[in-house]
């Protein structure tokens, strides 16, 4: 996520999170909810409270991250599918093409917008001609 440095000061997710999100939702996974992060800071008070040790915690921890783990392991496919509809690209495409700067593709993910494709610093770069964000693509 990132921080909008306009009030209100919230945290604005990532495509690449949004994918995350899709992609945990697909296979079940709660990793992106807000249960986790409570069981966790449940956890942290109990070995404050000395309830609970540290050893114990990460332990629990280590099995419950295990087994989110096995789970995106075995739904990799899921994963796979959430970036493409996220970034573009299709099952067996292989290598990207090379990118074509007139090309008019993807939605802007914060406002809906039509995302451009652009050369920015001499890195390809999308850019949603409505709010003015621009989303660096990563280098092959």
């Amino acid at each position: 996520a990132t921080r909008a440095n306009q009030p209100p000061h919230v945290l604005k997710p990532t495509p690449l999170g949004r994918a995350l999100v899709d992609a945990y939702d697909a296979m079940g996974e709660r990793l992106n909810r807000p249960e986790l992060r409570a069981a966790a800071e449940a956890d942290f008070t109990s070995i404050a409270n000395g309830k609970k040790t540290k050893a114990q915690v990460i332990a629990e921890t280590l099995v419950t991250m295990r087994r989110c783990f096995d789970v995106v392991q075995r739904d990799v496919a899921k994963l796979d599918e959430a970036m493409r509809k996220r970034f573009g690209g299709a099952a067996g495409d292989g290598p990207a093409p090379d990118l074509n700067l007139d090309f008019a593709g993807t939605t802007c993910g914060d406002c809906g917008g039509t995302m451009q494709l652009y050369s920015r610093n001499d890195r390809p770069s999308l850019r949603c001609d409505q709010c003015e964000t621009w989303w660096p693509l990563p280098d092959r």
